[in-house]
């Protein structure tokens, strides 16, 4: 066999099996994957038949890949499959701009480092504050 042959193979296989996940997600109950909702946050509700047509997108897209040049509808399947991937996305666009937008809340300081007190070193950090600065009390054991 040519890797000509056997690349685009998997790969339209790979994109294949993908579309079907998408296609059992879309027909399965929600209560099968996710049992219970762990979020404080409800998450956007996704568009079942979008995500149908999202994964016979992506199948149509790897047939014409599995096809190559010797099946003569490729080109329809190429197209047809992004004119499916295109109108899932948009039909589950609220999903998908939360998949990428929401990051929640950032952790970040509430006050400035410019408001912390400095000592003569210049440095923002208290005298024995640093892990072996060797400052302090010595230890005992008694």
């Amino acid at each position: 066999m040519r890797i000509e042959f056997i690349i685009p193979s998997l790969f339209g296989l790979l994109l294949a099996l993908i579309g079907a996940v998408f296609c059992f997600d879309a027909w399965t109950p929600d209560a099968l994957v996710v049992p219970r909702e762990r979020r404080r946050r409800p998450r956007a509700e996704r568009d079942r038949p979008g995500e149908t047509l999202l994964g016979f997108g992506m199948i149509a897209v790897g047939a014409g890949f599995i096809g190559r040049d010797v099946w003569d509808y490729r080109v329809v399947a190429f197209g047809v499959g992004a004119v499916l991937l295109l109108i899932g996305a948009v039909m589950n666009r609220h999903l998908l701009h939360e998949l990428m937008a929401n990051r929640g809340k950032l952790r970040r300081r509430e006050e400035p480092a410019e408001a912390l007190p400095t000592t003569e070193g210049g440095s923002n950090t208290e005298p024995n504050s640093a892990i072996g600065s060797g400052g302090g009390k010595p230890i005992s054991n008694r």
